[in-house]
């Protein structure tokens, strides 16, 4: 009952909603909190400061919480008044030796940054000794809290002021390590979010730690027994995200370029080794990106070396993959290598301006047109597709005597999804092609099309 109130009241509070059965009465939908009275208000600011002191259940805080930070953040926004009994417990409650007080104060700081950062701001020392302390908490569930209110305030705060919480950042990063010491996969995926998160809006706050962080965050996608395989693409994503606006990190450390690479190929070539018929004879219906999870990590691994492609360049990017890519393609005791290899090197073309520089590789991947596994075959048209859309007309002119006999031959695969990638790849060929190329092979390959229909 205590949680439903809080959830009303907090809505009814709240600037931003109304009531949308009755959307066109201005005098219900108007803002409670306007229409009390100042005593009713401090009433009410009372009440929930004793509510929250008081309350032992843990659900029913965050909805309390919730509810006070929309008070605090309205009275701020609309009144321009600090609600200071409130900050004043919150500064005791973070010193408490009660846990779900802790924890309380961090969700309420966490929520009132997106109000009150012009004021408590000010507070940064103080603010910065609070996030100290609970990172280094007994709870698990207490070093989360202080971590995502650590990632708000960054993602919220001035650069320079963000700056100064670097200090933060090897207590911030021991949260998800202690998560995956303990096995804790939730906080561990809510731990690693934030990473995430932060990357994107702040990434200077990791430029100076970025190989130091590197290694630490690397171990989570050493392990590789999740029961959400997908919290190792975290990590990464992280790494990723940072280089992608900060590529000066790995263009001066090459080293962790390369070991970033191969933590990417780890994930492609980390998937199951069995194929299932599913895969092989799709219903009727499929949809390309209704895939299983293997192929999200395959799909996952792709769009990185893409995005490190684009914000790297091709000059330094092209021989690392190159090596990494023909060391896997020369694996003939493991499919899945070849497939990492294949898939990886179909992300480069867009980024050439040479069609020489992927012309060596070109008859190597034709090569696997022919090779005994499915996957294998269907990854090699995959990247002769990809290149064909990417270095369209160059890379037609120039191949059209070799790829178009050899995907032509592919349209009499016995496996009805690398049929269909051949006809994918067909399209995206000839789309690129001219008048003149195409009548010379039209004539073999359209008999062997209609009967695929």
């Amino acid at each position: 009952m205590k949680a439903l109130a809080s959830v009303i009241l907090r809505r009814n509070i709240s600037f931003t909603a109304v009531d949308s059965q009755d959307i066109g009465n201005a005098i219900n939908n108007e803002n409670l909190w306007k229409r009390l009275t100042p005593d009713a208000q401090t009433f009410v600011k009372n009440e929930l400061l004793k509510a929250i002191s008081e309350c032992t259940d843990k659900t029913v805080i965050h909805k309390i919480c919730n509810l006070v930070i929309e008070i605090g953040g309205t009275i701020y926004d609309q009144q321009n008044y600090v609600w200071q009994d409130l900050l004043n417990m919150l500064f005791v409650f973070v010193n408490s030796e009660e846990d779900i007080k802790v924890d309380a104060a961090l969700q309420i700081f966490n929520g009132l940054f997106s109000y009150l950062m012009d004021h408590l701001v000010k507070f940064k020392g103080d603010l910065m000794g609070i996030f100290a302390k609970t990172m280094s908490h007994k709870s698990l569930d207490i070093n989360l809290a202080a971590l995502q209110a650590v990632s708000n305030f960054l993602q919220i705060a001035e650069g320079k002021d963000a700056r100064e919480f670097g200090a933060l950042l090897p207590a911030m990063v021991q949260v998800p390590l202690k998560a995956l010491q303990e096995d804790d996969e939730t906080v561990l995926e809510d731990a690693l979010v934030e990473f995430n998160e932060m990357a994107e809006i702040e990434p200077k706050f990791f430029r100076k730690n970025f190989k130091d962080l590197f290694l630490a965050l690397s171990a989570i996608v050493a392990k590789n027994d999740y029961t959400n395989p997908t919290i190792r693409h975290q990590p990464v994503e992280f790494f990723v995200t940072v280089v992608e606006r900060l590529p000066a990190v790995v263009k001066k450390d090459q080293d962790t370029l390369k070991a970033l690479l191969d933590l990417v190929f780890k994930l492609m070539i980390d998937i199951d080794s069995d194929i299932d018929e599913s895969w092989m004879r799709p219903k009727e219906g499929f949809k390309a990106d209704e895939e299983e999870e293997d192929e999200d990590s395959v799909h996952f691994g792709k769009t990185c070396v893409d995005r490190l492609v684009s914000s790297i360049g091709d000059e330094i990017m092209l021989p690392l993959l190159s090596t990494l890519v023909q060391a896997t393609l020369a694996n003939n005791n493991d499919w899945r290598y070849k497939n990492a290899g294949l898939m990886a090197l179909s992300q480069v073309g867009e980024y050439l301006d040479d069609i020489n520089k992927i012309a060596p590789m070109v008859p190597v991947v034709i090569q696997h047109f022919q090779h005994p596994n499915p996957k294998i075959r269907y990854a090699a048209i995959h990247c002769i597709g990809q290149m064909a859309d990417d270095m369209t007309e160059d890379f037609q002119e120039t191949f059209h005597e070799s790829v178009l006999p050899a995907l032509a031959q592919m349209l009499d695969d016995p496996i009805p999804r690398v049929q269909a990638h051949a006809c994918a790849a067909l399209t995206n060929f000839f789309e690129g092609c001219s008048e003149e190329i195409v009548v010379n092979y039209i004539q073999p390959i359209m008999p062997k099309l209609c009967q695929l229909i």
